[in-house]
């Protein structure tokens, strides 16, 4: 939480969460603009639920991930019309301390609607990677930000299908 976070005094934590997330892609972007012109690309940033809504990863992360947001969506105009630019929100999956996925209970819809209570199949997140590639069906929909599918609600996003 913002009051009780640990002091930053010099703000080189919020510096460096900034250039791994959205500096991160930004760099990227510029690199890669020239090659998806000329390609009529596509460029997907994977982002969490705290790109939609705050209270879902801390202060730090949810000014990342809503920079993150807000970069998609420049990106999208700057490159339109021949790139397609887009966010995929996956939920953030639990971890233990070593950073590994930790074992999780039976989904139950009562609970935390904004992570999987289940570990998800990988190729089930690539469905929505792999819908947003398709340009004619997907180019109007360029600077949107997505839930990704088999993902349970993530408040503010819509899932591909409604789009």
């Amino acid at each position: 939480a913002l009051l009780g976070a640990q002091t930053d005094s010099n703000g080189a934590t919020l510096m460096q969460v900034m250039d791994l997330g959205p500096g991160a892609y930004l760099r990227a972007a510029r690199v890669l603009a020239p090659t998806l012109r000329t390609s009529a690309g596509c460029l997907i940033l994977t982002l969490t639920a705290a790109a939609s809504a705050p209270g879902q990863g801390g202060d730090l992360n949810t000014l990342a991930q809503q920079a993150s947001a807000a970069l998609v969506r420049q990106l999208a105009q700057e490159l339109a019309p021949e790139v397609r630019v887009y966010g995929v929100c996956v939920p953030v999956l639990p971890r233990a301390a070593d950073g590994s996925a930790m074992a999780m209970a039976p989904r139950q819809p009562d609970r935390d609607i904004t992570a999987p209570h289940y570990l998800p199949d990988p190729t089930t997140w690539a469905a929505t990677y792999l819908e947003l590639l398709d340009p004619p069906d997907q180019r109007p929909a360029s600077g949107s930000i997505v839930a990704a599918a088999g993902s349970t609600a993530i408040p503010g996003l819509v899932t591909l299908a409604t789009v």
